[in-house]
C-alpha cells in the first residue's frame, strides 16, 4: 500500500472518529459489499483508470461520510485527491440530486484533508508538492436489462483548492482536473 493511500485511509477514519461515526475495517468490508450502488462505483472507478490509468481509488462505505469514491494520484507535479459524490438509479429521472448540505460536507470534507496534512507524516514528505483537492459528483445509469451495462450520464467538478500551487500553473492543473471530474468526455 502505498503512502498516499495509507494517508487517504488515515484521514478518512480520522474524519469519521471526529464526526462521532467510527467504524471497524470490518464492518466497512460487510457494507462496502451491501451497498445499493457498489456496481456504480465500481463502474466509475474503472472508467477513470481506463481514461487515467495513474488513478487508484478507494470506496467509503456507509452514509457517515458525504463521499462514497475517493480517486487519488501522484502525478508527474502534482498530487490529487477526489472526493467523489455517485448517485444512481435505473431510471435517469430517478437519480437523485445532491444537496447544498452534502456539498457544504464534502467542501469540509476535502479541508479536513488538507489540514491533516500537517498532522500527518505524510505531509512531510510532500511539503513542497503540490497538493490539489476536489469535489464532484458521477451521476450513473444502472444497467437497464435489455443493454446490461452502466452508463455515465453526468460527471463534474464542484470545488477544487491547491496547497503549494506554484506561479503560473493555476489554470493548466484547474483543466487537468476539471477534465478528469468530467472522465474526460461528459
Amino acid at each position: 500500500m502505498n503512502k498516499l493511500q495509507q494517508y487517504v485511509l488515515r484521514t478518512l477514519e480520522s474524519w469519521r472518529t471526529q464526526q462521532g461515526s467510527s467504524t471497524s475495517s470490518q464492518s466497512k468490508e460487510i457494507t462496502q459489499i451491501s451497498m445499493v450502488n457498489y456496481q456504480s462505483l465500481r463502474y466509475v472507478k474503472e472508467k477513470l483508470q481506463v481514461k487515467y490509468p495513474e488513478y487508484d481509488a478507494l470506496f467509503v462505505p456507509g452514509d457517515d461520510t458525504p463521499i462514497n469514491l475517493v480517486p487519488f494520484t501522484k502525478a508527474e507535479n502534482f498530487n490529487h485527491i477526489m472526493l467523489v459524490k455517485v448517485v444512481s438509479a435505473d431510471k435517469v429521472r430517478d437519480i437523485d440530486l445532491i444537496d447544498d448540505d452534502n456539498w457544504v460536507n464534502a467542501l469540509a470534507l476535502s479541508k479536513y484533508f488538507k489540514s491533516q496534512l500537517f498532522n500527518d507524516e505524510y505531509g512531510e514528505e510532500v511539503a513542497n508538492k503540490t497538493m490539489v483537492f476536489t469535489t464532484g459528483y458521477a451521476k450513473v445509469q444502472c444497467p437497464v436489462i435489455s443493454a446490461g451495462k452502466h452508463m455515465l450520464i453526468d460527471a463534474d467538478i464542484k470545488h477544487y483548492f491547491v496547497k503549494n500551487l506554484h506561479e503560473g500553473e493555476s489554470f493548466d492543473l484547474l483543466s487537468k482536473v476539471t477534465r478528469r471530474h468530467r472522465l474526460n468526455g461528459i
